[in-house]
């Protein structure tokens, strides 16, 4: 069998038969990648939770997180998703 060059974004495994996405940081797909949250931020994070704690105990919690995530972003202009604002307080509920 003829062996064909892998190209640069991949990565055999240690058979030979599979092949893992790699990023441009050199981590594979399976690797996970934690993003960095200044004080300020996870600051107000918890400030803008508290503030709507009784909001996202119902139903239209998502849209709560919504409203959240787009004042954080306002206000330290940053690029945080729901679904890391949501990681990162279940994360804070662990300590």
């Amino acid at each position: 069998m003829r062996g064909y060059p892998l190209l640069p974004a991949t990565q055999a495994s240690q058979n030979g038969t599979e092949l893992e996405e790699v990023s441009s940081q050199g981590k594979t797909a399976n690797e996970k990648s934690y993003e960095t949250w200044s004080k300020d931020e996870e600051k107000l994070l918890v400030d803008l939770w508290v503030e709507n704690h009784e909001l996202l105990e119902n139903k239209d919690s998502r849209k709560t997180w919504g409203k959240i995530v787009e004042e954080l972003n306002r206000r330290l202009r940053c690029n945080k998703t729901v679904e890391k604002c949501i990681r990162k307080m279940k994360d804070c509920d662990r300590l």
